[in-house]
């Protein structure tokens, strides 16, 4: 069982934004978490983040795909 992408979301939800990384396409790219949630006994993180120009996501993803920066970054 993956841990969630922050322990405590919720300040996210009180309009704290936390900075994360989010896997895409093998390569991890800065991002924001703006929402955590579970589902069973799995964590889904809601995430904005951008892959290059034009291209801006904002998705839920699992867990495992959302990880803290590394520290000083």
């Amino acid at each position: 069982m993956h841990a969630p992408p922050d322990p405590s979301p919720e300040p996210a939800a009180r309009g704290r934004q936390r900075r994360v990384e989010v896997l895409h396409d093998g390569e991890w790219l800065p991002g924001t978490l703006l929402h955590a949630y579970r589902v069973g006994d799995r964590w889904r993180a809601v995430v904005r983040y951008y892959a290059g120009p034009g291209s801006q996501y904002q998705q839920a993803r699992w867990a495992e795909d959302v990880r803290r920066p590394p520290a000083g970054a």
